[in-house]
């Protein structure tokens, strides 16, 4: 058994074998059998006891893939919340007013929870920074990408000025500045204000999917299966089993794994 997922599945899949192993006597009919867990960039699925049980049954079989600056790996545990906002630093993308006091409300709910990572020791892949002109460059040459870059995100504020400027409950959800008078424009920091967060959470987007793909260098193979479809859906498991084994056809395991 090879339970594995991404994102919120990084932390159902061994949850989920945790269970099936902790329950086999009611549904493996005695038979033996191995549980081999592969999690990638999932948030902790519960807290210290829940880590240490899982880590005492199935931590030698969990190979556990994160990127050390994707934020998703770093919720819920409270100290790797608050590495959140400079995490891009040295690219020159802050978190801003916005991302602080999202993470501020994500510490408060996570507050006492003790919320720690399976197998914690696993060292993060070693995720880089991408400027917005290197993200541009990428976006051009694939379909995939969901980088939304600063020129964008200026015709997107010009849009929406006149919405945000009428409602209280948007420049609320945006964290500006309760002075807004419905007859002015924003002002230049408020503009930078939200440019700032489009520019963070573009990162954080990319950090979260193409990375992987590109940090486990299996691109190719990525857009393959991402190739002409909108990349919110799931590709169709033919496809899957065809680049699978085209792409891997050395090794029978995969193949049979695919069948």
């Amino acid at each position: 058994m090879h339970p594995a997922g991404h994102s919120l599945g990084g932390a159902l899949s061994p949850t989920l074998a945790l269970a099936a192993l902790d329950q086999k006597s009611e549904w493996s009919g005695g038979k033996e059998f191995t549980i081999s867990v592969y999690p990638s960039a999932g948030p902790t699925p519960g807290n210290e006891d829940f880590a240490t049980y899982y880590d005492s049954r199935l931590g030698e079989n969990t190979t556990r893939i994160w990127n050390n600056i994707d934020i998703v790996p770093h919720a819920w545990n409270e100290e790797m919340l608050s590495e959140i906002p400079s995490l891009y630093q040295e690219g020159g993308i802050y978190g801003g007013l916005a991302v602080r006091l999202l993470v501020k409300t994500a510490k408060r709910l996570a507050k006492g929870g003790n919320y720690t990572q399976i197998v914690d020791e696993t060292p993060g892949l070693e995720g880089k920074v991408k400027v917005s002109a290197q993200l541009l460059s990428d976006q051009m040459k694939s379909s995939n990408s969901t980088f939304i870059d600063d020129k964008e995100v200026s015709q997107v504020i010009e849009e929406l000025e006149d919405n945000i400027l009428k409602d209280p409950e948007l420049q609320r959800g945006l964290y500006l500045s309760n002075d807004i008078k419905n007859d002015s424009l924003l002002t230049p920091e408020q503009k930078k204000s939200i440019l700032q967060l489009f520019r963070f959470m573009t990162q954080a987007l990319y950090q979260h999917t193409d990375a992987y793909a590109e940090l486990l260098d299996v691109k190719e193979t990525y857009d393959l299966l991402f190739e002409d479809r909108d990349p919110k859906k799931c590709p169709d498991v033919a496809k899957v089993k065809e680049i699978i084994i085209e792409h891997l056809s050395h090794d029978d395991y995969v193949k049979d794994f695919a069948e």
